[in-house]
């Protein structure tokens, strides 16, 4: 099984038990500090959308991408109002 793979079939669980991650939180405001509202941030690797959901809040718009298609359909059921993409690096 390749990684793409392994992250479709754990995507669900991997989603679950991140939501309540927020070791990112003081960075990415200091990376939004840097923005204005409504500037464009591509997050590469958005997996179910958390951190993209979390930049939307912010102001700015999104687009999320992963190259897992179980992620993104996360992504887009959790948040519909968000553009994420399969895409690979």
């Amino acid at each position: 099984m390749n990684l793409k793979e392994t992250y479709d079939k754990i995507a669900e669980d991997w989603h679950s038990d991140h939501k309540k991650d927020d070791w990112w939180i003081e960075e990415t405001d200091k990376f939004i500090s840097y923005l204005s509202k409504g500037d464009l941030v591509l997050d590469v690797g958005c997996a179910g959308g958390i951190k993209s959901k979390y930049l939307m809040q912010k102001g700015l718009n999104v687009v999320g991408i992963d190259f897992s298609e179980k992620m993104i359909e996360i992504a887009k059921r959790e948040f519909p109002n968000g553009e994420f993409l399969v895409k690979d690096l």
